[in-house]
């Protein structure tokens, strides 16, 4: 009994990597920062009274919509 719970608990780190090398890949850490980049420009435009920036960030965030981009 024993030593199942040892092979078992030997083998935890290896599957944590596994489910991290799935998660963590280029497209997924792309969204990521697409979301925090737009999430940060949106609440910087709040801060300021000209529609500039705000009319910038409309364009950035339709630019990274784009298929392709």
């Amino acid at each position: 009994m024993g030593a199942i719970v040892a092979a078992m608990v030997a083998v935890i780190p290896n599957v944590f990597i596994g489910i991290l090398s799935k998660l963590v890949t280029e497209k997924f850490l792309q969204a990521v920062l697409e979301k925090v980049l737009i999430t940060g420009l949106k609440k910087a435009a709040l801060l300021s009274t000209n529609t500039v920036d705000d009319d910038l960030v409309v364009d950035i965030e339709k630019r990274l919509k784009e298929p392709g981009a």
